[in-house]
């Protein structure tokens, strides 16, 4: 269970500044909660795929 908080925590982070980054370069109105929802989705698909492969072995 920690494994996957950091590599959540690690990949919410990494994906909200990517994202922020892409508001600002395409000058959209910023969006927090469509910003929050896609940001934690997506980490958490990926820090389970990471717990998951890490445990097969």
């Amino acid at each position: 269970m920690t494994q996957f908080i950091k590599y959540f925590i690690l990949e919410f982070a990494i994906i909200f500044a990517v994202g922020s980054l892409g508001y600002w370069v395409l000058k959209v109105p910023f969006n927090l909660n469509q910003q929050l929802l896609s940001s934690g989705t997506a980490a958490a698909i990926i820090a389970y795929a990471l717990v998951w492969s890490q445990n097969r072995k």
